[in-house]
């Protein structure tokens, strides 16, 4: 299951991203790896450890009520969160990055799209392409466990808001 939501968030959701998030005060750290598959470099702002569960922004808050939200509107239910992060990527060759997948378990999974440009690939089992999502600002992507791979823009940055939850 793929879905796709053009505008789905609400005005006060938009005004927390930009007034919040897409601002020059949120630090981001750089990550050898955008995967554990991976070797490109990249830089993400950690609002919650994958593998502690810890939450380690203030940030996360105002991205759980956004995450909230949405599975009112999609009729998603949430027991808990399990990774949550906002990265940041550039221009890389070749564009498109390794076909992985965020858990080994099913879990489902939002994405929020900061700024246009670049997009989301999505691959079958045989991880044979049938799905590709462009990168536009707000448009959020639904999924279960499914294989995907970053496709990086072409000039300037991606921001994306990634929860995983089951």
């Amino acid at each position: 299951m793929i879905k796709v939501y053009e505008d789905i968030l609400e005005q006060e959701h938009k005004d927390i991203i930009n007034n919040n998030i897409l601002t020059n005060k949120i630090p981001y750290y750089l990550n050898q790896t955008q995967t554990l598959e991976d070797d490109r470099i990249n830089f993400t702002h950690l609002l919650q450890h994958r593998d502690t569960g810890e939450i380690t922004s203030n940030l996360y808050y105002d991205v759980m009520k956004i995450i909230n939200s949405l599975c009112k509107k999609t009729n998603t239910k949430i027991k808990h969160s399990l990774r949550a992060c906002i990265n940041l990527t550039f221009p890389y060759n070749p564009s498109e990055g390794i076909i992985h997948l965020d858990h080994p378990f099913n879990h489902k999974q939002f994405l929020i799209y900061l700024t246009d440009g670049g997009a989301t690939h999505f691959f079958n089992k045989d991880k044979k392409l049938f799905k590709k999502v462009k990168s536009k600002k707000f448009k959020v992507v639904l999924f279960d466990k499914q294989y995907h791979a970053v496709v990086h823009p072409e000039k300037g940055v991606r921001i994306i808001i990634v929860v995983t939850f089951v």
